[in-house]
């Protein structure tokens, strides 16, 4: 049977696995498929095949094609032969392929798990409501002015509840929001000392609990812990450039800490046991710096008293009914959804209620494929006992800011400066013009387009700088080689949104093997910034939003790597010759959930230093709040935790807002910091 050029075959019904009964066939049925494909003929290295249920007597249709740059398959040659191929396969074979296949992409039993929560919580799980909160004020933020917070603030009402403070140089360094409860002290990391001695949290959160009763005394617990340490290091320009130096260079400075963070944990017990609060509310964290002054603090908290009526869990099938739905959008016809844990927690919204739900990470993976990269992970949030409370918000969502962003594109050399042209025509002329561009890794999910929408929906409203899109492009190697000039290094700010791993990212997909751009080999001579293209270029700063791009002496140390400074530092060198200000990415690996891309961007908007804002929304995302880990792509070590931020800048620019976009020359010092594992 053919048909629009693709091979079909109608001729089967998939397995069911009656522990997970529809679920993750596809990743079972895909491996099957591609191999009578392959044998068939078609051994493209980007061959795929598309598993789609049909109504038709409730049989299923596979397809043979190639991924197109909008995610469908193209076209193939396809024949009898390949038919008969397919049809051929024996059923023996079929059956036990698709059973191994399953154990290999699952990972875990999520049958097995939801059962043993339920048997954990035989009764069910209370949901709690939202009561009062501390009414917030001014001295709770003047109140530690002498800690850390500049003297002599200013206040600016932006709303009837939220106000920002100023100090003399007219810089925020800090908001109340009355309606959401919420306070925030923005820390000033290029005054930060290093810290010569271990941090007192403790002694920190006493002095901060008895000032206005942060924690007022409710139905659910808190727990302090050490959070994570902002660890710094500077490299200097080596005899000769390049990646991977043997010996290391002695006069590089070694791990310096800077400040450490406390954490406060809410948590509820249910049956004996402690399940953690989890979601955008219910937070609280603050950072300690030398000799003990509190440095900084994002708070938001609401008392809560236990409802009367508990949540009842659903039988293990509907709870992974419920699972398999919610990560459908994640699929594609080259790409399946593999479980990787699943727990519980109650989600607090920051509105009224305190809902238990099940916290599920996921993975997306090519089943025909061993990818080398380090995959961007799902975080969904799925109701405990059927439909939720209130409505969760979806993770990636909590800083949606305007709408009326323009579509991705194809890049073209052609057109890209008349497109340019025309939104400088649009853009007003009062404030200062920084030009944005962005960049999205082609045939994968949708969550990269959606960070890349939010990061710009939260520069756009900026009341300080004029922000204009300069392209918003599919990406491709070429845009960071040979036309580099015409695209990241013409605009002040790049985003690329993409899979990464050790000094590189994905332009395709999640594949190494396919337009894989290494770093720095596989960019533009000369680098990026004001020298380079003949003192024509613009990028100021570039955000890499891709898994374990940035490794760090914490990452190259644990795999007792020789050289950790110099790999640290020796694949930047070539990027900074161009003066470029800083790099912002990842150390470890990053969940789709998260919103640090668009807080780091509301922040900018508001006048904070680049790589402070990037380090600053990355700690403070409730994605990572609990530690989750992973095994490192990278390092290949268990217990790594997701969402290490990380920035190389020139050394003494920590402070440098996205105005300065001066040419300051090629650097000799590179600074580094990032957040450790704790």
């Amino acid at each position: 049977m053919v048909w629009s050029g693709r091979c079909r075959v109608t001729r089967f019904k998939p397995p069911v696995n009656e522990a997970s009964p529809g679920l993750y066939w596809l990743d079972a049925t895909a491996i099957w498929a591609r191999n009578a494909c392959v044998t068939a003929g078609y051994a493209h290295p980007d061959l795929c095949v598309d598993a789609v249920q049909k109504k038709y007597k409730g049989k299923y249709t596979l397809t043979c094609g190639l991924p197109s740059s909008s995610g469908d398959l193209s076209p193939v040659p396809c024949h009898k032969r390949a038919i008969s191929t397919m049809m051929r396969a024996s059923n023996h074979l079929f059956h036990l392929l698709t059973l191994t296949s399953l154990v290999v992409a699952q990972r875990m039993d999520p049958n097995a798990t939801i059962s043993s929560l339920h048997n954990d919580q035989g009764d069910g799980v209370d949901h709690y409501e939202s009561q009062g909160y501390m009414p917030l004020t001014v001295p709770f933020v003047d109140g530690h002015s002498n800690s850390g917070a500049p003297e002599n603030t200013s206040m600016r009402r932006h709303s009837n509840s939220k106000v920002f403070f100023y100090d003399e140089n007219h810089e925020v360094v800090a908001f109340i929001d009355q309606a959401a409860a919420q306070a925030r002290i923005f820390p000033d990391y290029g005054a930060l000392k290093p810290l010569t001695a271990p941090a007192d949290i403790k002694g920190v959160f006493v002095d901060l609990e008895h000032q206005g009763s942060a924690f007022p005394p409710d139905d659910t617990r808190i727990e302090l812990v050490e959070g994570s340490s902002l660890l710094g290091s500077e490299g200097v320009l080596p005899p000769t450039e390049g990646y991977g130096t043997v010996a290391r260079r002695w006069n590089d400075a070694g791990n310096t800490t800077y400040l450490t963070l406390g954490t406060v944990r809410r948590f509820v017990e249910s049956n004996s046991a402690k399940i953690p609060v989890c979601g955008p509310g219910s937070q609280a964290s603050f950072g300690v710096g030398h000799e003990n002054k509190l440095v900084s603090l994002s708070y938001q908290w609401r008392a809560a008293k236990k409802a009367c009526k508990k949540r009842k869990p659903l039988p293990a099938n509907k709870v992974l009914k419920q699972i398999d739905e919610a990560l459908e959008k994640y699929r594609s016809p080259c790409r399946s959804v593999r479980i990787k844990t699943i727990d519980l927690c109650m989600y607090d919204s920051g509105a009224r209620y305190i809902q238990p739900v099940y916290r599920v990470i996921a993975e997306p993976f090519d089943p025909s494929k061993n990818s080398t990269t380090s995959v961007k992970q799902i975080l969904e949030y799925i109701p405990f006992g059927g439909d939720a409370i209130e409505p969760i918000l979806p993770p990636g969502q909590a800083f949606s800011g305007v709408d009326g962003d323009e579509q991705a594109l194809q890049p073209n050399t052609v057109d890209i400066s008349k497109r340019s042209l025309l939104n400088y025509f649009d853009a007003r002329n009062s404030k200062l013009r920084i030009t944005v561009g962005r960049y999205v890794v082609r045939n994968d999910s949708d969550g990269f387009v959606e960070d890349a929408r939010n990061f710009w929906s939260n520069l756009a409203p900026s009341t300080i700088y004029e922000f204009v899109r300069k392209g918003f492009f599919w990406a491709y190697p070429r845009l960071y080689n040979k036309d580099a000039n015409f695209f990241v290094n013409d605009v002040n700010v790049a985003l690329t949104e993409a899979h990464g791993k050790f000094h590189g990212f994905t332009t395709y997909d999640a594949t190494a093997a396919i337009d894989f751009v290494n770093i720095p080999s596989d960019l533009a001579p000369g680098g990026f910034g004001p020298i380079s293209n003949g003192g024509k270029g613009q990028l100021g700063y570039w955000f890499i939003d891709a898994c374990e791009v940035m490794p760090t002496l914490t990452d190259f140390e644990a795999i007792k790597d020789p050289n950790p400074q110099g790999r640290t530092f020796d694949p930047w060198w070539p990027v900074f010759r161009g003066g470029i200000h800083a790099v912002l990415s990842w150390r470890t690996s990053a969940l789709f959930a998260d919103n640090t891309a668009a807080s780091a961007a509301q922040e900018i908007a508001l006048g904070r230093p680049v790589v402070q804002a990037w380090l600053d929304a990355a700690q403070a995302d409730p994605a990572y709040r609990g530690r989750p880990t992973y095994v490192g792509g990278g390092t290949g070590l268990a217990d790594w935790p997701f969402g290490r931020a990380a920035a190389i800048f020139r050394c003494g620019r920590i402070g440098d807002k996205v105005s300065n976009l001066e040419n300051l020359g090629a650097p000799t010092c590179l600074s580094a910091r990032w957040w450790n594992n704790n």
